[in-house]
């Protein structure tokens, strides 16, 4: 991610940024095929999501950590088992067909790419 705007605007703040995919079908469909539920939908509750965004450095470019929790290692009753490496490897092979958008108190600020990592129009 780039900073386009004045440094002001990108200062650690009390407002709330957020991160998530909106995937492409066919990685909607691999989650679906995979997971059997679409992980990017926040509508579901069996699985977990997580973000986290760095700092801009002294060339303008932040790091947004933005995952999803696709299941347990052990059987329990809050979570499913996690699927097998070779069907999280068929996940990954699509897992960047999507946007990464970026909000700020429910305003987007960013949309980009996850091929391309380029700033992408709504």
């Amino acid at each position: 991610m780039k900073q386009q705007g004045q440094h002001k605007f990108y200062q650690n703040d009390k407002d709330e940024i957020e991160a998530k995919i909106i995937p492409n079908e066919d990685l909607k469909k691999a989650s679906i095929n995979i997971v059997d539920v679409n992980v990017f939908d926040e509508g579901h509750d069996q699985f977990g999501t997580g973000m986290g965004i760095e700092d801009f450095n002294y060339m303008k470019k932040g790091k947004v950590d933005v995952h999803y929790d696709l299941g347990a290692t052990v059987k329990n009753k809050e979570m499913p088992l996690a699927p097998s490496d070779q069907k999280l490897k068929k996940l990954q092979q699509v897992a960047r067909h999507g946007k990464l958008v970026i909000t700020r108190n429910n305003k987007e600020i960013g949309r980009y790419d996850l091929e391309t990592l380029e700033s992408v129009k709504k």
